[in-house]
C-alpha cells in the first residue's frame, strides 16, 4: 500500500488488538498463523532474496535496497466477503552510520478496530538481521514498545537489536482485510520506480479472481506487467532491476518525472462506472482514452450544479451581497466578486454551530471545501448579480500532465470572472484569498467551460506565474547577548506575503482572531462570543468557548516552540507568546501576515580565552544541502513557487568587545535562476547583517541546475561562518 512504501521507517500498519488478546485460543491461532507466514515469506526461493552482494558502483551508497516486493491478492469468499492480502517485503544493505540510525527501529501504528461484524482485519510483521558471515538473527516482535495510545490505535516502536554497518535488514508486512464489499469503494494504489536509495530488484505481483476488476495506467515510460491466468486466477507480474536513486523530495514532480503505475482494484457487482467507461468483473483494462477522462471531469461538474435557490443560506447571503452593492455604487465587478467570495466563505466555513463540538484550535484552521460545492455556489451567486464567469479545469504541476491522465479527479477546478481583469477563485480554505492562483496551478493551461453563449471568452487560459517579489518571507531581528555570554536573545518580526502567507496563517492564527477580522471587514454586527453572551441559556456555550480559546492560545505556544526548534535544530529557551501585528486576511488591503516572536538560543557562543567565538551564520537557520550524489541532475526543477527570503539582523556588540572576521559574511552570487547576496557592517555598537536568498523561477529545466548549486553552497557556507568577539585591550 502507498502509506507503507512511502515511509521505509515510519510504517503505518493495521495490527489488530483483538488478534492478540480476545482469548488464549485466538492468540494461539494468531501465533500459529504468524509463524506460518514468516516461514513462507522468509522462505521465498528467488535468487534476489538470498543474494546480499552490492555491485561495486553502489558500495559507497548509504543504503541499498537489495529487493523490494509488493504482492496484492484478491478473492471473493461467499456472497459478501472479499479477501484482500497485501505483502510488502524489503531487504536493505546498511552501508554507513546514517543508514544504521535510520533503520535501527521501525515505528508503526497498531489499530484496535480489528473487526467489522465477522469480517477480519489482520496483520503480521516480521524482521531479521543477516550478518556478513551469513548468520541470521530473528527480531522478537513481542518486544515492541508502546509509545502512545489512542481510542482506536496504539503507536509502537520495534528496535532492531544488534543491527550494525555491513548488516542486511530483511523485514516484511503482511496485511489481510475482509472489509471490502462487492460494489463498495475501490482500492487505489500506485507504484513509483524510484527511491532515495538504489533498488536492485523491484517486483510487483497482483492476483485476482473473476469477481475483481483492475484498471491501471503506465506513466512516464513505466514498464508493463506480464499477464497470465491459471486456475481462474488472473495475475499481473513485473520485475524491474537496477533502479537508480532519485532526489524524490528535492524539487520534483513525481507524477510527471518518474516512471509510475497507477492502479485501481474493484469488486463490481455488475458494471463499475469508471469515468465514462464501464468495467465488469474479471476485466483488466490499461490506459483509458485521455479525451474520455477530460469529458468525464467536465460532465461530473455539470451534473453537480443546482439552481442557486437550493444552496444553504442563499436568501440571507444574497440579501447581504445586494446590500453591499447598494452601499458601494462605484464598486467594480472585481470588487463585488471579491466581496461575494469572502461573504460566502465567512457564512459557510467560519460559521460556528452551537449544536456541533467546539473547534477553535489548529484543526479548525484546516477546514476547507474538498469538492466544487463552494465554486458552484459562488458561480450562481455572481450570475445573480450579472457577473459572468467561466469554470476552468486545470492540472496541478504535481499531478500528471495531459498525456498521462488516470481519472477525472486528476483535474482541479477554478472559477474566473470574464471581465478585462479576470479574478480567479479556487476551492477555498480558511485563509485562501480571492484572486490568488494556488502555486501548483501557476503556469498551467486551463480550459474554460460553462460560459454563457452571450459572451466571448478564450477556450484556454494560461494561468500566470507569481514572481519572487510577490512571494516574500522577511525576518527582522534585534539580537543581544546575555551578561553570562551563554544565551543569544532574539526578538523577531516575521512578514509573510504571497504564497508564504496562507501556510503561516494556517499554522499560527487563532479562530477567535480571524473570525473577528472577517466580521469587521464584512461589517457584521456581532462578535462570536457576543452572540452567546446575551441570554442565560447561552451562558454555558459562552463559557465553553472562552475555555476553548484559552486552550488554543496555549497550544499555539507549543507550535511556536516546536517550529523554532525545527528551524535551528536546537531547543529554544525563554520563548515568549506570539503576537499578531497584521492578519493579512485581505491582501489587496494588507498584503502580508506579520507576527512577532522572542526567544533565546544557547550553544552559539564558545569561550576562547578572554574572547568568544560566535556562530553568527547559524542565525539564518537550516539550509538545503546538496549531497555529492545529487550534484548532477537530469530531472527538471519544480520549485514550489518563485520566492525570496530576507533576513535583517541588528546585533548589539557587548560593551568592552569588538568584532573581527565580518568579511567572511559577505557573499554576492546572483544569476538567472537564483541569488544569495549578503552584507556585514559595523554601525556604532551594532553588527548589521543582511541576507537575501532568492529562487527566481517556479520551474527550470535540468540544464539550469548548475545555477542553483553555487547559491545553495554559499547559503550552507554562510551557515557555518563564525565571528570573533574580541576583548578590547
Amino acid at each position: 500500500m502507498n502509506y507503507i512504501k512511502q515511509a521505509v521507517v515510519y510504517l503505518v500498519l493495521l495490527l489488530p488488538l483483538a488478534a492478540f488478546a480476545q482469548s488464549s485460543k485466538e492468540e494461539r491461532k494468531y501465533n500459529e498463523l504468524a509463524a506460518d507466514i514468516r516461514k513462507e515469506i522468509f522462505g521465498w526461493k528467488e535468487a534476489y532474496y538470498t543474494d546480499y552482494k552490492v555491485p561495486a558502483k553502489y558500495e559507497k551508497e548509504s543504503a541499498v535496497i537489495l529487493s523490494r516486493t509488493e504482492i496484492i491478492s484478491g478473492d471473493k469468499r461467499g456472497r459478501s466477503v472479499c479477501n484482500m492480502t497485501n505483502i510488502l517485503r524489503q531487504i536493505i544493505k546498511i552501508n554507513d552510520k546514517a543508514a544504521l540510525e535510520t533503520y535501527s527501529q521501525l515505528s508503526y501504528t497498531q489499530f484496535i478496530d480489528q473487526t467489522r461484524g465477522r469480517k477480519l482485519r489482520n496483520s503480521i510483521i516480521g524482521a531479521r538481521v543477516i550478518k556478513p558471515n551469513g548468520e541470521v538473527k530473528d527480531v522478537n516482535i513481542d518486544e515492541a514498545v508502546l509509545t502512545d495510545q489512542g481510542n482506536r490505535n496504539k503507536k509502537k516502536k520495534l528496535a532492531i537489536p544488534d543491527l550494525q554497518v555491513g548488516d542486511v535488514l530483511d523485514y516484511f508486512v503482511w496485511y489481510q482485510d475482509e472489509t471490502m464489499t462487492p460494489g463498495g469503494t475501490p482500492i487505489y494504489d500506485y507504484y513509483i520506480f524510484a527511491s532515495d536509495n538504489p533498488i536492485l530488484n523491484y517486483r510487483i505481483q497482483i492476483n485476482i479472481d473473476r469477481y475483481f476488476a483492475i484498471y491501471y495506467k503506465l506513466a512516464n515510460n513505466a514498464p508493463d506487467f506480464v499477464q497470465s491466468e491459471k486456475n481462474g486466477i488472473k495475475s499481473l507480474d513485473l520485475l524491474v532491476k537496477d533502479i537508480p536513486k532519485a532526489p524524490l523530495d528535492l524539487w520534483m514532480s513525481k507524477m510527471r518525472q518518474l516512471p509510475m503505475i497507477r492502479m485501481t482494484i474493484a469488486v463490481p457487482t455488475s458494471g463499475w462506472n469508471f469515468g465514462r467507461e464501464v468495467l465488469r468483473p474479471g476485466d483488466i483494462v490499461k490506459d483509458k482514452s485521455q479525451q474520455k477522462i477530460k469529458d468525464a471531469a467536465i460532465a461530473s461538474l455539470r451534473s453537480s450544479q443546482y439552481p442557486i435557490s437550493m444552496y444553504p443560506l442563499y436568501k440571507e447571503i444574497y440579501k447581504e451581497l445586494k446590500e453591499y452593492i447598494e452601499r458601494n455604487r462605484k464598486a467594480t465587478e472585481e470588487d463585488i466578486a471579491e466581496y461575494a467570495y469572502y461573504l460566502l466563505r465567512f457564512r459557510l466555513l467560519y460559521h460556528a454551530d452551537p449544536a456541533e463540538p467546539i473547534s477553535v484550535g489548529a484543526n479548525r484552521n484546516g477546514y476547507s471545501f474538498k469538492n466544487t460545492f463552494f465554486l458552484e455556489y459562488l458561480n450562481g451567486l455572481l450570475k445573480k448579480v450579472d457577473i459572468e464567469t467561466a469554470f476552468l479545469i486545470v492540472l496541478s504541476k504535481y499531478g500528471p500532465d495531459s498525456t498521462n491522465l488516470y481519472n477525472a479527479s486528476d483535474y482541479d477546478v477554478l472559477l474566473a470572472t470574464t471581465g478585462e481583469k479576470p479574478v480567479y477563485f479556487s476551492n477555498t480554505g480558511m485563509f485562501t484569498t480571492a484572486g490568488a492562483i494556488p502555486p501548483e496551478f501557476e503556469g498551467q493551461e486551463a480550459e474554460a467551460f460553462g460560459v454563457s453563449k452571450k459572451i466571448d471568452v478564450p477556450d484556454t487560459y494560461h494561468l500566470p506565474f507569481s514572481t519572487f517579489n510577490d512571494n516574500l518571507k522577511s525576518e527582522k531581528y534585534e539580537v543581544s547577548i546575555d551578561s553570562s555570554f551563554s544565551l543569544i536573545n532574539l526578538q523577531r518580526e516575521t512578514s509573510c506575503s504571497g504564497a508564504f502567507r496562507e501556510d503561516a496563517q494556517k499554522e499560527l492564527m487563532l479562530y477567535e482572531d480571524y473570525y473577528d477580522d472577517e466580521r469587521k471587514w464584512l461589517k457584521s454586527s456581532k462578535s462570536l462570543l457576543s452572540s452567546y453572551s446575551d441570554t442565560r441559556a447561552n451562558s454555558t456555550i459562552y463559557s465553553e468557548y472562552k475555555t476553548a480559546f484559552a486552550q488554543a492560545r496555549k497550544d499555539r505556544e507549543e507550535v511556536v516552540k516546536s517550529s523554532i526548534e525545527s528551524e535551528y535544530s536546537r531547543e529554544p529557551k525563554n520563548v515568549q507568546p506570539l503576537k499578531i501585528v497584521k492578519s493579512g486576511m485581505h491582501p489587496a488591503k494588507e498584503p502580508a501576515f506579520v507576527y512577532t516572536t522572542a526567544y533565546s538560543l544557547d550553544g552559539l557562543l564558545k569561550r576562547a580565552g578572554n574572547n568568544y567565538i560566535f556562530d553568527a551564520g547559524k542565525l539564518i537557520g537550516g539550509q538545503v544541502e546538496i549531497k555529492e550524489d545529487f550534484r548532477t541532475r537530469k530531472a527538471d526543477i519544480y520549485q514550489p513557487f518563485a520566492r525570496s527570503f530576507e533576513y535583517y539582523f541588528n546585533i548589539n556588540i557587548p560593551a568592552g568587545y569588538k568584532v573581527e572576521g565580518i568579511d567572511k559574511l559577505n557573499y554576492n552570487i546572483d544569476n538567472a535562476s537564483a541569488a544569495f547576496v549578503t552584507t556585514a557592517k559595523i554601525d556604532g555598537n551594532k553588527l548589521v547583517l543582511t541576507v537575501k536568498k532568492t529562487y527566481k523561477n517556479a520551474f527550470d529545466t535540468a540544464d539550469k541546475w548548475g545555477l542553483y548549486l553555487p547559491v545553495l553552497d554559499a547559503a550552507n557556507a554562510y551557515l557555518n561562518q563564525k565571528i570573533l568577539l574580541k576583548k578590547a585591550s
